[in-house]
């Protein structure tokens, strides 16, 4: 019997609890969402894409855009951020809104988990990556030196808000890296739900009904996991198998 994917849900956690909410217009979204002394942190390359969909916030709304590279990921560069937010009247009862992919989402959680000793953070993930995987499961990480993600810790944001309209500008290269990554999910979940994943596959490239079924799927089959092994220490260690191949 196929599993009909939720398109809502809330993800519990040791640290809060958050919801993933599936929409369709972003602009109406953070219309509705923002509130006084909110602080915007976005990836330069989406504010640029997507211009209309965020022109009335950031000229409302304090905003850092943000370079999505690795070496955004550092305490060097992380401190410049968390400078000019305390500089222009950030509280500790102010929220943090990232609009990106995983690197922002890192940068962000991780920042949101220190400042103040925790404030509360909201995410749009832009990524295929972030959307059907990193955006739940907690973890914060940013570079220290060469070594990759090695400083961080668990802080997930409060709430999430997944448009799969933002896959539109994907390249195909792209879109298959992000349904590779989120395969492993279908994989660990049973031979049911790869099967469906296999034969949903070639279609969701171009038919996004079915890109987002298959997105809140993952999420659903991840939430499974972390609900019981949000730190990483047992049964969630299974979706780490084959990240170390590349290192043998």
């Amino acid at each position: 019997m196929e599993v009909t994917p939720q398109y809502n849900f809330t993800v519990k956690s040791n640290i809060h609890d958050y919801d993933v909410c599936f929409i369709d217009n972003v602009k109406w979204t953070l219309s509705r969402e923002l509130e006084k002394g909110d602080f915007i942190i976005i990836d330069n390359k989406v504010k640029a894409m997507y211009p209309e969909w965020f022109k009335e916030a950031l000229a409302n709304f304090n905003h850092i855009g943000i370079d999505a590279t690795e070496q955004q990921k550092s305490y060097q560069e992380v401190e410049p951020i968390i400078n000019k937010l305390i500089e222009q009247g950030f509280r500790k009862n102010h929220r943090l809104i990232a609009v990106g992919g995983g690197i922002t989402q890192d940068v962000t959680a991780f920042i949101a988990s220190i400042l103040y000793r925790g404030v509360d953070w909201y995410f749009f993930p832009t990524t295929l990556l972030a959307q059907g995987d990193s955006c739940i499961g907690s973890k914060t990480s940013i570079n220290f030196g060469k070594f990759k993600n090695q400083v961080g810790g668990f802080y997930p944001p409060n709430k999430i808000y997944v448009d799969p309209k933002f896959l539109d500008s994907l390249s195909h290269k792209e879109m298959q890296s992000g349904l590779g990554e989120m395969a492993h999910y279908f994989v660990v979940a049973g031979e049911e739900d790869f099967e469906k994943y296999k034969r949903d596959y070639p279609q969701a490239f171009t038919n996004k009904d079915v890109l987002r079924a298959i997105i809140a799927r993952s999420l659903e089959i991840k939430k499974s996991y972390i609900e019981i092994d949000e730190y990483d220490r047992n049964e969630r260690q299974v979706f780490n198998y084959g990240h170390s191949l590349d290192t043998l």
